[in-house]
């Protein structure tokens, strides 16, 4: 089992504080079945912890934690998964449970505990189930029908989402691709007229000649190098050995070669040649160097040419490549633009009918919720061999679970087929031992409640147990209480081989907010944790006080207060102070008898008053706690309970009394 412990994918990455590719699915949260009534925060966080691999909710009393557990049970049960719920505290298992056993009347989600609580609770549970099975006719269970009918609302709800997600990305692309059009337009403009100006100064500084460009380049090149090469020629004749002879006997002839040359140039050329005064006769060449200047002015004269044409070449490539990009996307733009605006007007007038159709599968999901868990549940233990795969995994606990490895293994391959059958279980976090072997992946998602409460180190066998982990809490409650040093702890992580990880905080960090962390980390899906935002509980002055001191200015979140008044029948309503002068016992003793008394005396009071309430008695100290329940009438043991504030966090009581213990002689420490 060692080497089970290090083997666990997600347990790896939540050790090691690795960056997690959190999104896993593709929920949308109008694809949701309802088993109980969702706000619209309490469906993003169900959402977020259907798609998300590691998923962190922040749920204020009163807020609808429970709503939100259900409803994921209810969902990832329906997607085909296997869920474990778990929490270190009591009541908050108990809460999901009876709060789940209110629309599933077959016992279905199994809650286990200690040995004891598996003896006297968990086994009859199962029992009952198998009663269930044995009575079981599957061909009554329309569970056919009704997933076929899921199936096809899920499908259409992805199917219009999509459509109107393409819709509503054409409405927001058509201004820009038209505002691209414009913009690109009003662009090649632009550089049409930079470059005609830049053009235009090339003119103005070869005025004289500016008409030569109509000439080409390669033309140009073409006579310049006959030129050149008819100097080279002439002038090496004129120059030599014979250059006497040829200046006496044929200057003539190599004269009239030249002017020959001339005046076959382009005939633009040759209207320059005239203005530039050239020698146009064959008595004008004397000398060798009347033919080398002749030479040298039509030269210079190509050359300047060419340098022009360079110039509007060199601004024509720069013109080209500005504008080269721009009239491929207009051309694309031109292209596409109408095909869009074709596709909005057809989707425009789809709206309405996806819409509608959006809203009917989603009402016949909200509405066939309860119906639907029920038919998954009758098909999953209709399975033909259920009964005997409950039979042989019940066999096992609580007192028969074995430790060798030979039985171990027929174990974990037990477990695995029962809750394969039995898809939703629920267990206190210290006491999954008693129920499940520690091995990975054991359960498709593990949802913790009162997480805040929760240390990481017992929270590491439930995530080894994982694929996806839900993680609910309040960071604003009461963590958990730790006597461990921060000597010890460092120890114990050079043990395991944490030293250094500064991540890993046992003494002073809870689960919820090793989580917090770890999932901002991710690479994908849930960064932030995401918060039920609504209050239905408390009278308002009551939950505004933790409103402004607590969620507004410590989380930067206020709750918003929808508690309906008109239910609350108690009186008076709100916080009422009551001042009792009383003496603390002792300095190690934590009671005050006078506040015992008086708790109770309002206790019976309510509870006369109001025969429907139930009454909650809370104080921070155990002995007070114990005192106050050894007072508590007989006939109102039901109704009224004391406890101290780590015990009731995860319950709820619809008159809370709370009794402070310390008064004046209280040492200072308390």
């Amino acid at each position: 089992m060692a080497d089970s412990l290090s083997s666990g994918h997600l347990l790896d990455s939540f050790l090691s504080y690795a960056p997690l590719n959190n999104l896993i699915d593709n929920v949308d949260a109008d694809q949701l079945i309802t088993i109980s009534e969702l706000d619209d925060s309490q469906r993003v966080a169900v959402t977020e912890a259907l798609n998300s691999r590691v998923s962190v909710i922040t749920g204020p009393p009163g807020t609808g934690k429970t709503q939100v557990i259900e409803n994921v049970l209810a969902n990832a049960f329906i997607m085909g998964k296997k869920v474990l719920v778990a929490s270190k505290n009591n009541k908050a298992v108990d809460n999901i449970k009876d709060r789940f056993d209110t629309v599933d009347p077959t016992g279905y989600f199994v809650r286990f505990g200690s040995k004891r609580y598996v003896t006297e609770n968990t086994l009859p549970a199962i029992n009952r189930l198998l009663t269930t099975i044995s009575t079981i006719n599957n061909s009554t269970n329309d569970y056919d029908t009704l997933a076929l009918l899921y199936e096809q609302s899920v499908k259409d709800i992805k199917e219009a989402k999509v459509t109107l997600a393409r819709r509503n990305a054409l409405k927001q692309e058509m201004p820009n691709l038209l505002a691209e059009q414009k913009h690109i337009q009003q662009s090649l403009l632009i550089y049409a007229q930079v470059h005609q100006h830049s053009l235009d100064t090339i003119d103005k500084e070869y005025g004289s000649i500016k008409d030569l460009k109509n000439i080409s380049a390669e033309d140009l090149n073409l006579y310049l190098s006959k030129i050149k090469i008819l100097k080279s020629k002439t002038l090496a004749k004129l120059s030599g050995i014979l250059g006497p002879w040829y200046r006496m006997f044929y200057k003539k002839k190599l004269a009239a070669r030249l002017l020959k040359e001339t005046l076959t140039s382009p005939s633009l050329l040759k209207n320059h040649f005239v203005k530039l005064d050239l020698k146009s006769d064959v008595s004008q060449f004397n000398i060798t160097d009347d033919f080398e200047c002749y030479c040298n002015t039509i030269i210079r004269f190509v050359e300047e040419a060419l340098l022009m044409h360079k110039k509007i070449d060199i601004e024509n490539a720069r013109y080209n490549d500005h504008k080269s990009g721009p009239e491929r996307r207009l051309s694309a733009l031109l292209r596409d633009i109408p095909v869009k605006q074709k596709d909005l007007e057809k989707l425009n007038a789809l709206e309405a009918s996806l819409n509608d159709r959006i809203s009917r599968r989603k009402k016949w999901l909200e509405d066939n919720g309860q119906k639907l868990l029920h038919s998954y549940i009758y098909h999953y233990i209709a399975e033909r061999q259920a009964s005997r795969i409950v039979h042989d995994y019940k066999a096992y606990i609580p007192d028969n679970i074995p430790w060798k490895n030979i039985d171990y293994t027929d174990f974990v391959r037990k477990t695995k087929y029962f809750i394969d059958v039995v898809r939703l279980c629920t267990v206190t976090s210290l006491s999954v031992k008693n129920a499940f072997p520690l091995c990975d992946d054991l359960f498709d998602m593990v949802v913790i409640d009162e997480a805040s409460q929760c240390d990481i180190a017992s929270a590491i066998p439930l995530i080894m147990r994982a694929k996806q982990l839900v993680v609910i809490g309040d960071p604003m409650q009461l963590q958990h209480i730790s006597t461990i040093t921060d000597d010890e702890e460092n120890e114990i992580k050079r043990y395991l081989g944490l030293d250094g990880k500064m991540y890993v905080r046992y003494a002073k960090q809870s689960l919820w907010d090793y989580c917090q962390s770890f999932i901002s980390n991710s690479k994908t899906g849930m960064r932030v944790p995401c918060m039920l935002q609504n209050h239905y509980r408390c009278f308002p002055d009551i939950i505004n006080y933790s409103n402004e001191i607590f969620y507004k200015s410590r989380l930067g979140h206020r709750l918003i207060v929808k508690t309906n008044v008109d239910k609350l029948k108690v009186n008076p309503q709100g916080i009422v102070l009551v001042d009792v002068k009383g003496v603390q016992e002792s300095h190690n003793m934590n009671i005050n008898i006078q506040e015992v008394r008086k708790s109770i005396e309002l206790a019976v009071n309510s509870a006369c008053q109001f025969p429907n309430a139930t009454i909650g008695i809370v104080t921070p100290f155990r002995h007070q706690a114990e005192k106050i329940n050894t007072f508590i009438p007989d006939k109102f043991a039901d109704r009224i309970e004391a406890n101290t504030v780590h015990k009731y966090q995860g319950d709820e009581k619809d008159i809370m009394i709370y009794s402070l213990v310390v008064t004046d002689n209280s040492p200072d420490c308390k």
